[in-house]
């Protein structure tokens, strides 16, 4: 299986730090692609089919993708236009939210 990886800034958290949400990849804004800061572009069906085999796999958080296990995400979101228009979002962005559990007690008191 070939190892995937999600970088997220949190944008939520609860006060005790345990779980933590945030855009996981933003793909469109304002019906446009958006590039990350490599320069790369993914497609709404290629992210799809990472996060479904990223959820089927490990689901493991490590901070800044190195080192030890520090959390387990929890949820994904893919919000595309039928899932934004069903549900009245008014918001441009289009992607991937998520929710991570943190486990490490360091990293959640960092929270």
């Amino acid at each position: 299986m070939t190892p995937v990886s999600i970088t997220f800034k949190i944008e939520k958290a609860t006060p005790e730090g345990r779980y933590v949400s945030g855009w996981l990849s933003v793909v469109q804004k304002d019906g446009k692609v958006v590039e990350d800061t490599q320069g790369d572009r993914i497609s709404m069906s290629e992210l799809r089919k990472g996060v479904h085999k990223y959820m089927a796999g490990s689901r493991v958080i490590k901070k800044q993708h190195a080192g030890d296990q520090i959390g387990e995400m929890r949820e994904i979101v893919i919000i595309d236009d039928d899932f934004a228009k069903a549900h009245g979002i008014t918001h441009t962005k289009r992607g991937a939210w998520g929710t991570a559990e943190i486990t490490d007690e360091k990293t959640r008191d960092d929270v």
